[in-house]
């Protein structure tokens, strides 16, 4: 080779080693290395995203970590290239959790409600059908219809545990308290207008049946409403 081919041969090799550097120096930004006391040491990655993907199929898809102005996510779909699970944080810093079926319905939500109360959802095919939430004063469990309509209710606070029974129209129908008087349980039978029909409760000595009529007043008693 001459020496004007040697010439071309050199500069081009010095041009792929420049643009290998400034490649390296690209990727380099984004790694780290932490050195700590005992000599061990920690790599660290910095980047908007990183994607999981079957090394066996390398267009398949399994997952995706990713950071933005939003918040951080974590998503990893199944084998039908669709999301089964979601991990992130909110702009405001609130966590969630959601499950997906397969056909990309959510079936269970762990977050926090409108009330900011921590709280798991669980639906079916797009539609809810059990809650559970928590607060200071109160745990609170539910199973709902389409819509998130109440059917039943179980409430568990400092004085007391409840459980109601709702109709379609949102009206209580029947309710089982230990806030009785006395400090006994009671059981109220609703009518549909919401005034109670039938009251089954304790006393100190004996129980109480009380049968009223649709505007609540009471009718009957066992015993004598004298001894009541």
């Amino acid at each position: 080779m001459n020496a004007t081919g040697n010439t071309i041969e050199l500069e081009k090799l010095k041009k792929e080693v420049a643009e290998l550097k400034k490649e390296m120096r690209l990727l380099t930004q984004h790694f780290g290395v932490d050195v700590f006391e005992d000599g061990s040491k920690s790599v660290n990655l910095l980047c908007s995203a990183i994607t999981l993907f079957n090394y066996e199929k390398p267009g398949q898809t399994q997952g995706c970590l990713s950071a933005g102005p939003d918040g951080p996510c974590l998503c990893l779909w199944g084998s039908a290239d669709k999301p089964r699970l979601e991990i992130s944080v909110d702009k405001e810093g609130i966590p969630s959790i959601e499950l997906f079926q397969a056909d990309k319905n959510v079936s269970v939500v762990i977050g926090q409600d409108s009330l900011n109360m921590p709280s798991v959802a669980v639906f079916h095919e797009g539609q809810p059908r059990a809650a559970i939430k928590a607060s200071e004063k109160c745990g609170f469990v539910s199973a709902v219809h389409n819509g998130g309509q109440g059917r039943v209710a179980m409430v568990s606070q400092k004085t007391s545990g409840e459980i109601m029974l709702l109709n379609p129209d949102m009206k209580c129908v029947v309710k089982l308290s230990t806030e009785g008087q006395h400090d006994a349980g009671f059981i109220t039978v609703n009518h549909s207008s919401g005034k109670a029909a039938v009251i089954i409760s304790a006393m100190p000595k004996h129980g109480c049946v009380i049968l009223n009529d649709r505007a609540g007043q009471m009718k009957y008693s066992l015993p004598d409403p004298k001894n009541i």
